[in-house]
C-alpha cells in the first residue's frame, strides 16, 4: 500500500500545467510588481548532498532498509531526503524493485549539525557525510556537496523560500462549470473529482495534506511537501528571467491516474500586514478532465 501511496503522489503532481502568482486586490490597489523580500535566513546553510553509489543502507524506522540518494536542504529551511527502499530489516533484506523512499519537513543547524526534523542528524565534511537516524550514524565516503549560490535581488530572492497554504483552496473543472473549497489536500481534491465522475481512487491519497511549496535555488528545485513527511520532488529552470517565468516538471508518471507533463506560469509576490504572500494556481489532469486549485500562501517560517 504504502509503495502505491508515494509511487502515485510522485506523479500525482506529474500533470501541472500551469504556476501563476498574482497579487490580490487589496483595497483596490494591485500595482507592486516586483516586491524583493530580506535574504533566506537559511541561505548559507543551503546544500544538496549527492550520495555515492556505494555504502551501507540506512536503518529508517527501526524497518525499513533504505539506500540514501540525495538530501536537499532548502534555503527556507525545509529539506527532502530521497532513495531507495532495498528491503526490510526484521527478516533477511529483499529487494523492492523500484520504491522511492522520501521524507521531508524542517531543519535546523548548530554546531556542524543539521537535525532533520521526523527522520534523523546529518553532518556535512569535506569528502565525507554522516547520517544518523537512529543512534547508529553512518558514514558515506566520495559523495558529492554542491552549495547554491546568493540570488540576486528580484524575483530570486522571493522564490528561495517556502509557501504554506492559508485557508481553504478553491478547487475548479471548467468543463463542469463547477467549483467549490477544500482543505489543501489531495484527497479532498481525488473525493471532489471522483464525486463528478472522474474515475480517480481517492484511497490513493488518503493523508496527503499539504504542507508547503517551495522554489529552491539548491538544485533548482521544486517541492510540495505534505503532513504525513512525503513530498513531491521535481526541478525549475528559468524561461524569462525578467519576467518572473519559469517552467518545471516532477519525476515520471507511475501509472497513476494522473498525466505526466512540465508547467510554466509567471510569479509575482505581495506583502500585507508585513507578512509574505502570493497567490498560487495549479492546473492538473484527470483522466481527461482538468481541474484548477487556487492556493493562497503565505511564507513558511
Amino acid at each position: 500500500m504504502k509503495k502505491t501511496l508515494v509511487m502515485t503522489a510522485l506523479s500525482a503532481f506529474a500533470a501541472l500545467l500551469c504556476v501563476s502568482c498574482n497579487k490580490p486586490d487589496n483595497g483596490g490597489n494591485n500595482t507592486d510588481q516586483n516586491v524583493v523580500f530580506e535574504e533566506p535566513a537559511y541561505l548559507g546553510q543551503a546544500a544538496v548532498v549527492t550520495f555515492p553509489s556505494t555504502g551501507t543502507s540506512l536503518n529508517v524506522d527501526k524497518q525499513k532498509l533504505v539506500k540514501p540518494e540525495k538530501l536537499i536542504l532548502m534555503e527556507s529551511g525545509h529539506y527532502v531526503f530521497m532513495g531507495k527502499l532495498v528491503g526490510t530489516a526484521s527478516f533477511a533484506p529483499v529487494k523492492a524493485e523500484g520504491d522511492n523512499f522520501i521524507r521531508s519537513g524542517k531543519y535546523t543547524f548548530a554546531s556542524g549539525v543539521y537535525d532533520l526534523a521526523g527522520f534523523g542528524k546529518a553532518e556535512i565534511s569535506s569528502g565525507k557525510i554522516s547520517i544518523d537516524v537512529g543512534g547508529n550514524p553512518v558514514s558515506y565516503e566520495g559523495g558529492d556537496v554542491h552549495y547554491p549560490s546568493a540570488p540576486s535581488a528580484g524575483t530570486e530572492s522571493n522564490m528561495v523560500r517556502s509557501w504554506t497554504p492559508s485557508g481553504k483552496v478553491k478547487v475548479t473543472i471548467p468543463s463542469k462549470g463547477i467549483s467549490t473549497n477544500l482543505e489543501p489536500s489531495l484527497e479532498a481534491v481525488a473525493a471532489y473529482l471522483q464525486e463528478h465522475k472522474v474515475n480517480i481512487n481517492k484511497e490513493d491519497y488518503v493523508g496527503y495534506q499539504i504542507s508547503f511549496i517551495s522554489l529552491s535555488m539548491a538544485d533548482n528545485t521544486f517541492t510540495v511537501g505534505f503532513a504525513n513527511k512525503y513530498a513531491y520532488v521535481g526541478t525549475w529552470k528559468w524561461a524569462d528571467k525578467n519576467a518572473g517565468k519559469f517552467t518545471y516538471s516532477f519525476s515520471t508518471s507511475m501509472g497513476s491516474e494522473l498525466i505526466s507533463g512540465t508547467a510554466g506560469g509567471t510569479v509575482k509576490f505581495f506583502k500585507e500586514g508585513g507578512v509574505n504572500k502570493c497567490g498560487f494556481v495549479m492546473e492538473i489532469s484527470a483522466k481527461g478532465t482538468t481541474a484548477n486549485l487556487e492556493f493562497n500562501l503565505v511564507e513558511a517560517k
